[in-house]
């Protein structure tokens, strides 16, 4: 007989045989995967954490354990514990399926804390916060089309460059208010106004390489 299936067989008996299921307190956890545990008459002995435990035991904790015929000792549940925060650990990569609506709730906080990378694909994300306070070392989107509405919008920025073919803004109020220096530079600068047009400084110079010229039914000069 091939000696891996002979193996096999071996191991399918051992582990058809009977389980005992007791349960124990963890005194120490040796690694991330094995803790030593005590029983009722001084029995100690040495668990590792079943694949479907995914609540990582800690010292202290009662805990089942399945015990197989071979002598192998798993952990299978945590029953209670005095740590007031439940850590799951999964070696393994982990995938939450739902087929209809699945809920995170948080009564107090809620954090994400990630090593590498993070992405999120939905085909519509809506989300209804209070606050948000975003610190970012760079920040790097693209988009179709982008659509702001709100009552007031604050920017505080070292540097802002902007680059596009055509910009449109439609404002009932437009104030702006350089403190040092304002330069535009264009092909061809138009600028149309219904009502009055006043432009106020302590020196003025209007310079025209070519033509320049002031229309009006009154001007006014002094």
């Amino acid at each position: 007989m091939n000696q891996s299936i002979a193996l096999e067989e071996k191991q399918a008996r051992l582990i058809r045989g009977d389980v005992e299921i007791i349960a124990g307190e963890i005194t120490e956890v040796v690694d991330e995967d094995q803790f030593g545990f005590w029983l009722e008459g001084g029995v100690v002995g040495v668990a590792s954490q079943a694949r479907g435990c995914v609540i990582q035991p800690e010292k202290g904790d009662l805990v089942v354990i399945h015990k197989l015929a071979d002598g192998r000792c798993f952990v299978t549940d945590v029953l209670t514990s005095k740590n007031t925060t439940t850590t799951m650990k999964f070696k393994d990569g982990l995938r939450l399926v739902s087929n209809d609506r699945l809920v995170i709730k948080a009564e107090k906080e809620f954090d994400i804390e990630v090593a590498e990378s993070m992405s999120l694909e939905s085909p519509v994300v809506s989300t209804k916060l209070g606050q948000v306070k975003v610190l970012l070392d760079f920040l790097d989107f693209s988009f179709r089309k982008i659509k702001k509405v709100g009552v007031e919008v604050e920017t505080r920025v070292m540097k802002v460059r902007l680059m596009a073919q055509y910009i449109f803004q439609n404002a009932k109020s437009y104030i702006r208010t350089t403190s040092d220096l304002e330069s535009t530079e264009s092909g061809t600068y138009s600028q149309k106004v219904s009502g009055m047009s006043v432009s106020e400084s302590q020196y003025l110079c209007l310079i025209a390489e070519k033509d320049a010229r002031v229309d009006g039914k009154r001007i006014h000069i002094g």
